[in-house]
């Protein structure tokens, strides 16, 4: 990530994507829910992995969108950064590259970086589109990236409206601490599944709150 922390430039360079990104707000004119159903007021504080469902090129922009105030990094696979300016202007953006096909390290050490210093880090664990609504796999390297960094993952969760003219919802979990799901700082295999498994239940947690407001 060709990002420095000390240059004033790519701040700017890193804003200016969401000063171009803001009529998205009236686009999806989003309406923030949280796990009681009510509208969702809080803003996050800090560094933080915000892990939602992944069904679309939009999710990226709807999570923006969601949490407009923070500067906010994402995690792009291989597919996505491919060419020497389209990968220059998506890092410079706030993507960080992220080969799927191996452990990558480099990626793992640039997210934790980003947590450290107090930014949001936006991630799919389910890695590459998904047809389906429902949340089914879940990757465990976002559990070992939040530990490394000492940061909470936020479960989130959306989808396309039905029609184009409804609002679109998205719910917000609570903030969740990897540090109370596992036994200690080296967790084994087997540990880290049944981490990311309660993970996906959180995130299940929030589909039920999303489809339960979209009877109402």
């Amino acid at each position: 990530m060709s990002f420095s922390w000390h240059n004033p430039l790519d701040y700017l360079l890193l804003d200016l994507p969401r000063l171009f990104c803001a009529p998205l707000l009236l686009v999806f004119r989003l309406r923030r829910l949280g796990l009681d159903g009510k509208p969702w007021r809080r803003r996050l504080k800090g560094g933080a992995i915000v892990v939602g469902n992944h069904t679309s090129f939009a999710d990226p922009f709807v999570a923006y969108a969601a949490f407009w105030y923070r500067r906010m990094f994402y995690l792009a696979g291989e597919l996505v950064m491919q060419g020497r300016v389209r990968t220059l202007a998506l890092q410079k953006a706030g993507c960080i590259r992220i080969d799927r096909n191996i452990s990558d390290i480099e990626a793992v050490r640039q997210s934790v970086d980003v947590l450290r210093h107090g930014k949001l880090l936006s991630m799919f664990p389910e890695g590459a589109i998904q047809h389906s609504d429902r949340v089914e796999s879940f990757k465990a390297g976002v559990i070992l990236i939040a530990l490394q960094a000492g940061v909470p993952i936020v479960p989130t969760y959306t989808r396309r409206p039905k029609h184009w003219y409804n609002r679109r919802r998205y719910v917000i979990g609570e903030p969740i601490d990897c540090k109370t799901l596992l036994p200690g700082p080296f967790p084994s295999a087997p540990a880290l599944e049944q981490a990311a498994e309660t993970l996906r239940r959180q995130m299940r947690r929030c589909q039920e709150v999303f489809e339960a407001a979209e009877k109402e």
